[in-house]
Order: structure tokens, then C-alpha cells, then sequence
């Protein structure tokens, strides 16, 4: 009797340990995973790691002694000496640089022929900028737009587990999440990639052959799926939009890649060119790239980001406001000799007035396919297709811990914060009203709910938008 109790006693514990891991595989079943690297992924990481690390450029950290001026471009330009005073680099290190950077060149694979269709890359990261992608992600689906969205993560850290769940908005959405670190964690490298870096290798890393690259706080007014067919991307293959600054970008660089940059400047600044990088610098909240037919550009552009922080955002920007990524795109199709279009119509500044003093909220982008009938005609009406709402960024949250919602200093009248954008302007859509609601959608009803916040943002909607 005494064995037989032990025997039942050990078919218990194995029946609880089995009924256990049961239930813990079912837990795990309720967690959606970030998709997996391919193989073919990973072993181009590995091809690009050993190249970028062979051709470290010199000196390896490029040093200012000052910063550059950023001037409207609507102001005339800063001269080229002007430019270069915080900026020295000796003779010998253009010239080291100027070998390695032809090399590179030569050194780049071929296209690897993994990449399929059109889509969407979004750099997400925490539960900030999460509650915007939403937002903005909600926003892109009343266009009506199908094409899908990779949702991309630093870490496992940065991962959103709740977001990327099975049955979650995203997946409902057509988003697919998927984590940075998996991929280049594989191969052993020196190369820290972080901030601005991140959203060229979300671009390269994308499963999408042609990709529209967003901001998490971007909202397309349109289905973007219209770009992919419009001429300015068909032919050129890349389509960029301009910020609001003259470029800022060293004379060295120009000597490293052996372009005049008198020529340069001649060509970029003629008004009516589509080839106009407009000697202004990019705003890169929004850019369409064809992996396949700028696949060498595309690599160079990884190159100056690998190198950005040491190297290149210094060289391209001299310190100038916005320093970043953001020159690194169009820099590498001029050095590597292919096409682009710049968007010609310049960015509008959306905000409102509190009193004397604008407050800038949001920039409107022009409509590529509208901007390239400005060649034929230049009184032709362009439409806007960006918005991109940079501050205040549009989380509930933060709009209330730092009290920038519109409101009039005089009066404390609650105002738009865009300042009461022409309905044409979009085509007849509000978005200012439209955002509102999904805020108040996220905060009120979803499962990020907060019911103190949601209260505030509530009684904000209707004094704003309900009288």
C-alpha cells in the first residue's frame, strides 16, 4: 500500500508539471512573437558588417568647433566659407577618406533579390511613440489604404507585447512587428546603431522592395498606394521632401566624392528641376525608396549612418538644426550617380497664433504627383499629402503633463492646434478633428485606456471641435 500511495503521489506531480507546461505554452500562444530574421537576412548584415568595418573613414571621429547657423531657405544662402569655419579637415585625411570612400563604392554587392512588393516601415519604439503609431496608423486605414506596415523595434526591450498581440489593433491592421537587434545581434561588430541610424536599417531590413518610410507621428491625408504608381517615383525611384533649411553640407564632402559643389549647387538649385535637392535640406518624416534600382545608394546611405554619429551627420550638417539622418539619404544617390526627385513645393508650417507669436504645431507636404505638373505649369494648384505633427507630438499624455495644448494667453480661449487648416488644403478631410478622435478613442475605449486622461482630453474636444 505504501508504494502504491507513492506511485499515485508521483502521477499527480507529473500530471500538475504536464498540466503546467500546458498552460505556460498557452500563455506564450497569447503573446504575438516579432517575425524572425531569414537566413538571407542576416547574412547580408553579415556582408554589410564586413565591408562598412573595412572602410572606416579618417580621421574616425570628426570633430566641430562650432556649430552652423540654420537659415531659412526662403533667406538667401550662407557662402561657402561661412560654412566651413567650424569644420577643418587636413589634406591628407580627404584624400585617405576619398580612397576609402571609392572603394566602398566598388565593394557593394549586388542586389540580393530578397525583398517583394510595396509596404510601409514605421520605426516604433515605447509606450511614447506606440500611442502615436497608433494614432497615426488608425488615421492611414480610413484612407482606405490595404498595403501592409512593418512595425519596427529597437530591442526586445522597446517591444510592444500588448500592441503585438494576436487579435490586437495591429494585427488587425495588417502590422507586422519585428525587432532591429534580432538581425544585427547575430553578427559580432563594433557599429552601435541607435536613434537616427535605426530607420535606414529598417529600410534595408524591410521584407518590401519598394517601401514608403514613416515617421511614427506622419499621417498620410491619402491611400500612399497612389505614390507607388505615380510617375516622380516610377521614374526616378526615390522621392524625398524638403525641411525648411538651406543645406548645410561641408566642402569636403563634395571633395571626398569628387563633385564640384559649385556644379553641384548650379544643378539643385535651378527651380524648376525635378532633380532639385534644392540645396535645402530633406525633411526625412516621409521618403519612398525602390530597393531594387537604388540598391547602391541604399547601401551608401547605411554607410554614412553606421559612420553618421562619428562621421557624417557632422560633414553633412556642421552642427545646423535637425542634425541627423536626414542628409545621408540624398547624399548617397548623388555619390553613387543615381537619380532622385525632390519634391519642389516647399513645406508649409502649420500652427496657430497665441497672441503676436506663431507656435508652430505640424508640417504639410506636398503632393509629388501634383509638384511634378508645377514643371508644365507653375501656377498649377498642389495638395498636400503629409502631415506630419511634430510638437506637440500627439499623445494624450504628454500633451496634458506639458500643457501644450492651443490656448490663447488672453483670452484662454481653447484653440486648433493647427491652426484651423483649410479643409481644401486636404481635400476636404479634417485631420485635426479626425486625430482628436482616435486620441480620444485610445484614451477612452481601447485597452491603453486612462479614464483621468481621457476626462481632459474630452472636455478639450468639446470646447474645441463641439462649438
Amino acid at each position: 500500500m505504501y508504494f502504491l500511495n507513492i506511485r499515485r503521489s508521483y502521477k499527480r506531480r507529473w500530471i500538475i508539471l504536464f498540466l503546467a507546461a500546458g498552460l505556460m505554452v498557452f500563455m506564450q500562444s497569447l503573446c504575438r512573437h516579432p517575425t524572425r530574421p531569414t537566413t538571407p537576412t542576416i547574412e547580408l548584415w553579415k556582408t554589410l558588417v564586413v565591408l562598412y568595418e573595412s572602410h572606416t573613414p579618417v580621421p574616425s571621429f570628426l570633430k566641430l568647433t562650432s556649430n552652423a547657423t540654420a537659415i531659412r531657405y526662403d533667406i538667401p544662402e550662407t557662402t561657402h566659407e561661412e560654412l566651413n569655419q567650424g569644420l577643418l579637415m587636413q589634406d591628407n585625411e580627404v584624400l585617405k577618406t576619398k580612397k576609402i570612400h571609392a572603394s566602398l563604392l566598388g565593394g557593394i554587392p549586388p542586389y540580393p533579390d530578397i525583398f517583394r512588393g510595396d509596404g510601409i516601415v514605421i520605426l516604433g519604439g515605447g509606450v511614447f511613440y506606440m500611442k502615436i503609431a497608433l494614432l497615426s496608423l488608425r488615421l492611414l486605414r480610413r484612407t482606405g489604404s490595404r498595403l501592409p506596415v512593418e512595425m519596427w523595434f529597437e530591442d526586445d526591450e522597446e517591444f510592444d507585447d500588448i500592441l503585438c498581440a494576436p487579435g490586437s489593433d495591429f494585427e488587425q491592421m495588417n502590422v507586422e512587428c519585428r525587432v532591429i537587434s534580432h538581425i544585427i545581434s547575430k553578427v559580432p561588430t563594433k557599429v552601435r546603431m541607435e536613434t537616427y541610424q535605426l530607420k535606414a536599417l529598417a529600410l534595408i531590413f524591410s521584407n518590401f522592395e519598394r517601401v514608403l518610410l514613416l515617421d511614427s507621428d506622419n499621417i498620410p491625408a491619402h491611400d500612399p498606394q497612389v505614390l507607388f504608381d505615380s510617375s516622380p517615383f516610377i521614374e526616378s525611384k526615390v522621392v524625398a521632401w524638403p525641411d525648411f533649411w538651406h543645406a548645410t553640407v561641408s566642402k569636403y564632402y563634395y571633395q571626398i566624392v569628387n563633385i564640384s559643389q559649385e556644379s553641384a549647387q548650379d544643378t539643385m538649385e535651378s527651380r524648376r528641376s525635378h532633380r532639385k535637392a534644392a540645396y535645402r535640406t530633406v525633411e526625412s518624416g516621409q521618403l519612398m525608396w525602390d530597393k531594387r534600382h537604388r540598391w547602391k545608394s541604399l547601401v551608401l546611405v547605411l554607410y554614412y549612418n553606421v559612420y553618421g554619429p562619428t562621421f557624417f551627420y557632422n560633414l553633412f550638417s556642421l552642427g545646423a538644426k535637425g542634425q541627423g539622418d536626414k542628409e545621408t539619404w540624398l547624399m548617397a544617390c548623388r555619390a553613387a550617380g543615381e537619380d532622385f526627385y525632390m519634391v519642389d513645393q516647399e513645406v508649409r508650417s502649420l500652427g496657430w497664433w497665441n497672441g503676436n507669436e506663431f507656435k508652430g504645431t505640424a508640417m504639410a507636404q506636398s503632393d509629388p504627383r501634383d509638384d511634378i505638373k508645377t514643371l508644365r505649369n507653375e501656377n498649377f494648384e498642389v495638395g498636400r499629402f503629409f502631415l506630419h505633427a511634430n510638437y506637440p507630438k500627439l499623445n494624450a499624455i504628454d500633451i496634458i503633463e506639458k500643457n501644450t495644448f492651443a490656448i490663447d494667453a488672453r483670452t484662454q480661449q481653447r484653440r486648433r492646434m493647427w491652426g484651423g487648416v483649410p479643409l481644401e488644403l486636404f481635400e476636404g478631410r479634417d485631420l485635426e478633428k479626425e486625430a482628436w478622435k482616435e486620441m480620444l478613442q485610445i484614451e477612452c475605449e481601447s485597452h491603453l485606456q486612462n479614464p483621468l486622461v481621457c476626462k481632459i482630453m474630452e472636455e478639450h474636444f468639446d470646447a474645441v471641435f463641439n462649438t
